[in-house]
């Protein structure tokens, strides 16, 4: 399944917002407007029960003092596109006679005519309860209706997606990437290839037990006094079982980078760290036969802008050709110039209102074609990074026009740049 669109109600800095995904997503806008509580939802929703179950969710409400009951809640709503070739279905248990314990499953209609998925995670505020009421629901596109999606469904029909947040303050030595590639690859193997593995650790385990343990055993009895607490004897033995010892073993391996000094990846400066963490999410995915969604914020951090330029073009051949997709938060130019215009999603927080909050303005697909927007660029002489970056823009007719513009806010003390205003001669 491919996301398509969000649906935020009532979270953190939104009120309710929407947003089209596309297979790269670029985030931009001011600190603080709204770009990382958008990835937190997206997080929520997929990894509830591994990250969020035991929190506190009541401080994610972005209006939680009001009397209206309707808005005691948030609603995380997320839809998909089917890929060909997928099938899903979901059972709801209905029971037929109280006194029966026989249970009728039911086939239910959740695609419609253009292979979409509707679900919704759902929290509300329940006063004697810290957990409230959580729940998931899908789309019934017969009765057009949400109906409560039970846990094993949940799990069915995400088995083959993850989604991975991965947050600007990063690094190779606080991630457990290279654990979760391991395990994977060990539950992909043979069984005869893995017997012959454990065969391998059991003869590595009797060379250890025959040229250390054996040695401590013997010296360390030959001190203790026999005569203090009677015939004593200590021994040795491994505390976990063959297999165990291979995971062991596996964890405690060094990921080495050669860029031309071969050293520790986690000793390596941290911009080619996180381009370092970005593959091996992927392969991780690929490894486990997921699509993977994967959300970093700033990847741009500590890099060179060539290096910026080629992280983009690296983004965009790997989640370009796979099922894959990225969501991408940053303040470089470089990036929202590489990207493409339709999936660059602007974030605005809204000060004056009470409390402030965040929101979110995309293209229309419908509204602007390239050749409209190379249009733009040809005869305006603009870039996307000068409509992102900007808060307002002024068309002057030529350029005698553009330096009165210019000379009429000095005459205010209105400094152009600080109030990131852009003035365009667009003649």
């Amino acid at each position: 399944m491919i996301l398509k669109k969000v649906v935020i109600d009532n979270f953190r800095s939104f009120e309710k917002e929407k947003a089209i995904l596309y297979d790269i997503n670029v985030l931009v806008g001011k600190n603080n407007s709204g770009k990382s509580n958008f990835i937190q939802a997206l997080d929520l929703f997929f990894n509830y029960k591994e990250k969020f179950q035991n929190k506190d969710l009541d401080q994610c409400l972005f209006k939680n003092n009001i009397q209206s009951s309707s808005k005691l809640r948030f609603i995380i709503e997320c839809t998909f596109k089917v890929e060909k070739g997928e099938n899903i279905k979901i059972r709801q248990i209905r029971q037929i006679r109280r006194d029966e314990e026989r249970k009728a499953k039911k086939e239910i209609k959740v695609t419609n005519s253009a292979r979409e998925v509707r679900i919704k995670f759902t929290h509300s505020r329940v006063p004697s309860s810290f957990y409230g009421n959580r729940k998931y629901k899908i789309y019934n596109f017969n009765t057009k209706k949400f109906i409560r999606l039970r846990g094993y469904n949940f799990r069915e029909i995400f088995k083959k997606m993850s989604f991975i947040y991965i947050p600007a303050f990063r690094s190779l030595e606080n991630t457990e990437i290279m654990n979760n590639i391991f395990t994977v690859l060990l539950s992909n193997i043979s069984n005869v290839r893995r017997n012959k593995l454990l065969k391998s650790i059991q003869t590595v385990k009797e060379k250890i037990n025959n040229n250390i343990l054996k040695t401590f055993e013997h010296d360390f009895n030959s001190l203790i006094e026999k005569d203090f607490f009677g015939e004593l004897k200590t021994s040795l033995k491994f505390s976990s079982s063959d297999y165990k010892f291979l995971q062991e073993t596996l964890k405690n391996l060094i990921l080495l980078v050669n860029d031309g000094i071969k050293t520790n990846a986690d000793e390596k400066g941290s911009g080619l760290q996180s381009y370092i963490i970005i593959w091996l999410y992927n392969y991780l995915a690929k490894l486990s036969k997921k699509n993977l969604i994967l959300a970093l914020e700033e990847p741009e951090a500590h890099l060179h802008p060539s290096a910026q330029k080629n992280l983009m073009k690296g983004i965009s051949q790997i989640f370009k050709s796979e099922k894959d997709q990225i969501i991408i938060t940053t303040h470089s130019p470089f990036l929202i110039n590489s990207s493409e215009l339709l999936s660059t999603i602007y974030f605005r927080r809204a000060e004056s209102a009470k409390p402030p909050k965040s929101s979110i303005s995309q293209i229309d697909k419908a509204q602007l074609s390239s050749y409209n927007f190379s249009h733009l660029e040809r005869n305006l002489g603009i870039e996307k990074k000068d409509i992102f970056f900007a808060d307002k823009i002024i068309l002057s007719e030529g350029p005698s026009d553009k330096l009165v513009f210019k000379h009429l806010f000095g005459l205010y003390d209105i400094n152009l740049d600080f109030n990131n205003i852009l003035v365009i001669d667009y003649c």
